[in-house]
């Protein structure tokens, strides 16, 4: 079996500077990426959390559901009480 050698390029070096020489499509096509980024980065945060969250409510036997907040704006309405 043939070695082979890997290896890793990084991306071109990015500059503020060069934000001003980038065509509306360069732009918009960072922005899209960053924001994918940026997105796919709070999601991973949120998910350790919420395991760290589980496994330390575990350990102390409990059990515990999280949801997603609510993002509308105002108060959520509380649930009538059935009788």
């Amino acid at each position: 079996m043939e070695e082979q050698t890997i290896t890793h390029t990084k991306p071109p070096a990015f500059t503020l500077d060069a934000l001003g020489q980038a065509s509306d499509q360069q732009l918009a096509e960072l922005i899209d990426r960053a924001t994918s980024l940026l997105t796919a980065r709070e999601n991973a945060r949120k998910s350790e959390a919420i395991t760290k969250i589980k496994e330390l409510a575990k350990a102390h036997g409990l059990n515990v559901m999280l949801e997603p907040r609510n993002t509308k704006k105002g108060r959520r309405q509380r649930q009538k009480a059935q009788t």
